[in-house]
């Protein structure tokens, strides 16, 4: 039974040569395939790198966006926090100015109360 090494012997010279040469252009065959198959691949990367660009270069825009939206928002919204904290001050000063008209309200309550007594017992009185 032929051995491996039996095989690959040649003894005809021009066989070895044809092998040679087939073999040759078996290399040239699969060079010329991996030429072909890393020129798809670098430009299959490079539409995917452009893509990918384009892609984040429009969500930073939409971001931007976002954030000027953001910060516009945050803006009126410290805005109306001041208003309202101003107006709470108001609420206060106005509350107080109430108290002292219902003060003063009370104290004229009482002495229209007093005059009224007062009015009676002079009738009573004249009567």
């Amino acid at each position: 039974m032929p051995t491996k090494k039996d095989k690959t012997k040649v003894s005809d010279p021009a066989s070895a040569k044809e092998i040679q040469h087939y073999n040759a252009v078996l290399i040239e065959e699969l060079k010329s395939q991996f030429q072909m198959v890393t020129e798809n691949t670098k430009t299959s990367e490079e539409r995917l790198t452009k893509n990918m660009n384009e892609r984040f270069a429009e969500q930073d825009d939409r971001f931007k966006t976002f954030e000027i939206i953001l910060k516009y928002h945050t803006e009126l919204f410290w805005k109306n926090d001041k208003r309202w904290e101003d107006n709470g001050k108001r609420f206060v000063v106005i509350e107080k100015k109430l108290d002292t008209v219902i003060e003063k309200l009370d104290k004229v309550s009482e002495k229209v109360d007093r005059h009224d007594q007062e009015i009676h017992l002079l009738k009573a009185a004249s009567a």
